[in-house]
């Protein structure tokens, strides 16, 4: 019997095939039909017309072929990938992923600019993502039972299932964003060039240069104009005595305090 811990990846040879055929067939109908590397760490399913038997091939420093047949039942066979992606318990999850930002697309599409933007966003987050995210959950614990060990399928389980707890943050409170991806977005340019910076090549210059990302990136989220808002901002420590908090909190990019002219101006 094969050693499941050694297989990384199941294959379905959608459609019909003629099981007749030997290990050296299935091995050109692999090269050939599936356009795979028959050697891999994998299973390769095949099924006959009437769908009540099967073979798997597999590689373990030689082939192995395995039959099964099936004396009152048949199979669910898919007949086309498309139709294998269907009956896929991936895209199940990937579904309840679709959903939830299906709903934030819709928030921002239908509230996003009004005044109580935020708050409307945490109550139909409660109403509508909570129950997704609490289905998610089910369906994340039932899966990963099952699911082939070391697959993608059972990594991806694993990484979910590890973080998932920490996912319903987003449904404590309107302002915060689903995702880190307008993060990620953010750090993309110093990351990119961050090799050439010499300056970051110990702790102290790392933390100098992390405090001026985080303040040019809070400025560019702010609509401010980068060099502008610098200039301003080193003009107006410079020339204060005090570093008062209230004087601070004038200066910060989102500040209602800060002069127009900082301002990005949007067309419509």
């Amino acid at each position: 019997m094969f050693n499941l811990n050694k297989v990384n990846t199941v294959y379905l040879a959608c459609g019909i095939t003629d099981l007749r055929k030997s290990i050296d067939g299935l091995v050109v109908i692999v090269q050939t039909q599936l356009k795979l590397d028959p050697f891999e760490k994998a299973l390769f399913v095949f099924c006959n017309r009437q769908m009540n038997r099967s073979k798997i091939l597999h590689f373990d420093e030689g082939f192995w072929l395995y039959y099964f047949r099936l004396e009152n039942s048949k199979l669910k066979w898919p007949m086309t990938p498309d139709e294998a992606l269907n009956q896929s318990h991936a895209l199940e999850g990937f579904n309840y992923c679709e959903q939830l930002y299906e709903i934030e697309k819709e928030l921002r599409e239908q509230y996003m600019g009004s005044d109580g933007y935020y708050a409307d966003r945490h109550i139909i987050r409660l109403k509508k993502s909570a129950p997704i995210l609490k289905k998610f959950q089910e369906y994340v614990d039932n899966e990963i039972v099952s699911a082939l060990p070391k697959s993608p399928l059972d990594k991806a389980l694993a990484y979910a299932q590890k973080l998932l707890p920490y996912m319903r943050t987003f449904l404590t409170n309107g302002c915060l964003e689903i995702d880190n991806n307008a993060a990620e977005r953010a750090i993309k340019p110093f990351v990119i060039g961050r090799k050439n910076w010499m300056f970051s090549n110990t702790s102290k210059g790392a933390s100098s240069s992390a405090l001026l990302y985080s303040i040019i990136e809070t400025a560019k989220a702010n609509g401010l104009a980068t060099e502008k808002y610098l200039v301003y901002l080193f003009e107006v420590l410079a020339n204060s005595e005090a570093k008062e908090r209230d004087m601070l909190e004038k200066c910060v990019p989102w500040s209602k305090n800060i002069p127009d002219q900082l301002r990005i101006k949007t067309t419509k």
